[in-house]
């Protein structure tokens, strides 16, 4: 699964493709609540890095988890799991 965007909001990407209503793609919330159908043309790739944890694309910071292993986390799961995480 990958993230893409669609109306100004970001939605995990479930399948992309043609069917018999033309090109479609299946999007999900990324927290996965909700999944619909739209054309696959209006869908997009979303610019900069996601989040490692939930898949927001905006302000990502680096981190380093306790097991010393790198990556991205947003604001929200920046001060969710700050307990967890030390950040560079």
């Amino acid at each position: 699964m990958s993230l893409v965007s669609y109306r100004g909001h970001n939605y995990k990407l479930l399948w992309r493709g043609k069917t018999k209503h033309g090109e479609r793609a299946h999007l999900q919330f990324t927290d996965g609540s909700k999944s619909f159908w739209v054309d696959a043309a209006l869908v997009e790739q979303p610019t900069g890095p996601a989040c490692a944890n939930c898949g927001r694309p905006g302000g990502v910071h680096r981190r380093t988890d306790c097991n010393g292993i790198g990556g991205v986390v947003c604001d929200v799961c920046r001060y969710e799991r700050k307990e967890f995480l030390s950040f560079a």
